[in-house]
């Protein structure tokens, strides 16, 4: 396959808290922005439909007279059919860069008036401007009028919001309203002059957020208040006309109807439906709660019918929230990218086609790369989801998060700790297994044991990692012959000692590990770990008195000992060290390795390098059918009998580990870092879900089947159900239909 098989997708999905969520007309639809692409979800199921891919980066979009209007940053403005997902058009605006778009809905007989901040061709200086034109015309005249200029700029598209006629934006402690170009209003100011007795630095109480609707503005304070000016035209921002109430503890995002209903999203994982009863300063109805989400909640917003919410939490998942009742009607199928990565990609021998990451603290998910979603979860911890930090009262929580996980074919084990716990861990070994059912195969995971482990920080853990490899065995010389088995896994603390972890030959089901038989190898410490097969295992290690030189060590597993059998000090700078995929007999003992200069392969029964491949600065990536290398940007598919390269793919930008997913026949690349992830999918083929029908199980699915086949009819069958008297058993109600007996009655007759 050449490069240009590939296409490359960055972090869709991704960010999608930073442009508003747009809906049509009936709620339908929901419009999610995530970088260059606009995802076009059904609120009602969560099913992605559509992606609309652009060219640059969009920063804001609108839904009218059943289009999407969407600009991107360098000024292009684009109308797209929702219907059919395709382009209508698509022209360069007079502006070289857009940073944010905002809209302001009008009556039953106004139009939406749409604002963009960015800068005219020839000039930097950006500036608000006001669509004077038709913009869904392909033929109009694409014209923008100057309506503000504000000096300094906002620091984030929550700090401004637009009225028909002025705008607030809002600055540290201050907030202020100024009238637009040809606007009669006056201009307002409020300063926050409150000190606040908790808070440990009370200079660190900023305004974070501002929305305005009709005559009322509301601005969110990063202490989990928020602040109401209502008939702001005429009184202003004042004491006066001003209420507040108090949502959360830490920073909030909020979203206001046309009744003046407040919806607020909290750190404490809830979001809540604020009302007036009455007109007057602070008088609330009792919110009604949606609690116990899975993250924090980062954005909210409401639809045109306001009677879908969109939420945004803070690991990317998108919820769809009826107004009414504040219950959820969907989740969208979209990919879980959580703040904290405390675990990172890895592959799953299983589910080559899969990678396995941290959805949230406590629980690990299986991630499609091709198909940019989150298939399935574990919850590891089953611990309760921790809010956001309260870092201006100096209050941090504790929680549990998922450090290591480790996957073979039969087991996963896992490590959690507590993220202020340095030593105490506790090791999970999960027994999992496929299911085939009518829906067809499901991966079933449940929990065979734990214990805690106090002695130090386990960082690494590998065990048997190996698909189809059952009928081949390793020969150290002079080990022992040891049988394959998954039975066994080696764990790695942070001063460099090994553990075994094994089946428990007592318990059933259980699983120890020995805490007098460490290993430590000479006090080095330990930069890579491979996994296990036939038992044995290699690491890289380095000593403290020659940092610089690095040593490769095979090891053995010989009656629950660890035992150095070779040390190999010829390879310079090692980095990583994997097992060749397991298929081929050849191989089968082949160690690969990566320094910063080449690739190569280390035979372990002739103790020697059997080839290198010059590759600077290189990465190792090796799955149970794929041998990947590269550096920075450039990575290649390798033959791991010689080295010779299969194919390679070019990202556009250099990233920091990049991985593969699929087998030979299709594979994509993918690289990440704990911002974004960049996938390079394979175009020659699409992904496919292929289902296969099942026939309904009933009563008389043992049957024979009835073939109408002309060859079939010839043939001779051995029937088990072809006594007439069968066919009538059983209660009246509880019969198939006549016109299915009969057939089978007479066929069971002439049968001899």
């Amino acid at each position: 396959m050449a490069n240009d098989t590939f296409i490359e997708e960055r972090s869709l999905g991704l960010q999608i808290d930073q442009v508003p969520v747009v809906f049509d007309e009936r709620s339908r639809r929901a419009f999610v922005v995530s970088n260059k692409f606009v995802l076009v979800f059904n609120p009602q199921t969560g099913k992605r439909e559509e992606i609309l891919r652009h060219d640059n980066t969009v920063v804001g979009c609108y839904y009218r007279e059943g289009k999407l209007n969407t600009f991107t940053a360098v000024g292009e403005y684009c109308v797209w059919d929702p219907e059919s997902g395709k382009l209508q058009f698509c022209k360069q605006l007079n502006l070289s860069s857009i940073a944010f778009v905002h809209t302001v809905e009008g009556g039953s007989d106004e139009s939406t008036m749409v604002f963009v901040l960015g800068a005219e061709e020839g000039s930097t200086v950006q500036k608000v401007y006001r669509c004077s034109a038709e913009l869904s015309d392909e033929d109009g005249d694409f014209s923008f009028e100057c309506v503000f200029a504000p000096v300094p700029l906002p620091q984030s598209r929550r700090h401004i919001a637009f009225g028909k006629d002025f705008v607030v934006i809002c600055r540290g402690k201050i907030v202020e309203m100024s009238p637009l170009f040809g606007s009669a209003k006056k201009a307002a100011r409020y300063e926050l002059l409150q000190e606040f007795e908790r808070i440990v630095d009370n200079s660190k109480v900023v305004w974070n957020g501002v929305a305005v609707h009709g005559d009322a503005v509301y601005v969110t304070l990063n202490i989990g208040r928020v602040y109401v000016w209502r008939h702001v035209a005429s009184a202003g921002l004042t004491g006066k006309n001003r209420s507040f109430f108090h949502p959360g503890q830490t920073e909030i995002v909020q979203a206001v109807s046309a009744q003046h209903t407040v919806f607020c999203g909290t750190g404490e994982c809830s979001v809540a439906r604020y009302g007036f009863v009455v007109e007057g300063a602070g008088r609330w109805q009792s919110a009604t709660k949606l609690s116990g989400l899975q993250a924090s909640v980062t954005a909210i917003w409401l639809s045109t019918d306001e009677c879908v919410l969109a939420v945004v939490l803070e690991n990317t998942r998108l919820l769809f929230v009826k107004t009414s009742t504040m219950t959820v009607l969907a989740s969208a199928e979209q990919i879980l990218w959580p703040i904290e990565k405390t675990l990172a990609l890895k592959s799953d021998p299983l589910r080559p086609d899969m990678l396995v990451s941290n959805a949230r603290p406590g629980v690990v998910q299986w991630i499609k790369p091709s198909e940019w979603k989150t298939k399935e979860e574990l919850d590891v911890c089953e611990a309760n989801v921790p809010n956001r930090v309260h870092v201006l009262y100096n209050e941090f929580h504790s929680w549990s998060e998922v450090s290591v996980c480790c996957l073979t074919t039969d087991m996963i084990v896992t490590v959690e700790r507590q993220n202020n716990e340095d030593r105490t861990c506790t090791a999970k070994f999960w027994r999992r297994s496929i299911v085939k059912d009518v829906d067809g195969e499901s991966f079933k995971v449940r929990l065979e044991d734990s214990f805690d482990f106090d002695e130090d920080l386990i960082v690494s853990v590998r065990g048997d990692e190996d698909v189809d490899a059952k009928n081949f065995v390793c020969k150290l010389k002079p080990l022992y012959n040891q049988e394959h088995t998954d039975e066994i896994f080696i764990g790695l603390d942070n001063k460099g000692y090994f553990y075994i972890f094994k089946a428990d030959p007592e318990r059933f089901g259980g699983w120890c590990y020995d805490r007098l038989h460490r290993t430590n190898w000479q006090k080095s410490s330990v930069v890579h770990q491979s996994s296990l097969r036939s038992n044995i295992f290699a690491s890289i290690n380095h000593l403290a008195n020659s940092p610089d030189s690095t040593y490769l060590l095979l090891w053995n597993v010989d009656n629950d000992r660890l035992r150095v059998e070779h040390v190999e000090d010829s390879i310079a700078n090692l980095k990583s060290v994997e097992w060749a995929p397991s298929g081929n007999e050849t191989t089968f003992r082949y160690l690969l390795y990566a320094s910063d200069h080449v690739i190569g392969s280390y035979d372990i029964e002739a103790l020697c390098s059997m080839w290198t491949v010059a590759c600077s600065g290189s990465s190792l990536f090796v799955t149970p059918s794929l041998c990947l290398a590269g550096n920075n940007s450039e990575y290649c598919i390798f033959d791991p009998e010689d080295g010779r390269k299969i194919n390679a793919a070019k990202f556009s930008s250099d990233q920091k580990i990049v991985l593969a997913t699929g087998d030979l026949s299709h594979y994509d690349f993918v690289g990440y870092d704990k911002e974004e992830m960049t996938v390079l999918r394979n175009a020659s083929k699409k992904s496919e879900t292929t289902v296969n029908p099942l026939k309904k199980k009933t009563p008389f699915s043992d049957l024979v089947e009835i073939n109408t086949n002309e060859q079939a009819s010839e043939e001779t069958f051995a029937l088990e159900a072809t006594v007439a008297n069968k066919l009538f058993d059983g209660a009246a109600p509880s019969l198939a239909p006549v016109t299915y007996l009969a057939p089978l009655f007479i066929r069971s007759c002439l049968i001899k």
